[in-house]
């Protein structure tokens, strides 16, 4: 996402030094967004594994750009929850594999 804004790394560590006050270098803020995903990657497994039992799921695609190869950023939400994901694919199979062909909700 923060390619998607057009945010690199370098860009990240100025404004964290020179807005928040928090001295970053590109390097450091590569592996501060990298030990985030650690920390919130069980998080969002155990999101994707309550998704199919669920009474009721919106869902959604919209297309987009990753390094000029068209991707879909799909959405799976309710008021509880949010699940984002990223697929070559916008085809039925995508929910089908996320929520299991037997899904029973709305």
């Amino acid at each position: 996402m923060m390619r998607q804004a057009g945010v690199t790394y370098r860009k990240l560590a100025t404004f964290c030094t020179e807005t928040l006050g928090i001295p970053l270098t590109p390097a450091g803020a590569l592996g501060v967004v990298n030990r985030i995903v650690e920390a919130k990657t069980p998080l969002y497994e155990t999101i994707g594994s309550v998704l199919p039992r669920q009474d009721v799921l919106h869902g959604d695609e919209t297309g987009w750009k990753i390094r000029t190869v068209l991707h879909q950023a799909w959405i799976f939400c309710n008021q509880g929850m949010a699940y984002y994901h990223v697929d070559r694919r916008r085809s039925r199979e995508v929910p089908a594999e996320i929520l299991g062909l037997g899904y029973k909700g709305i």
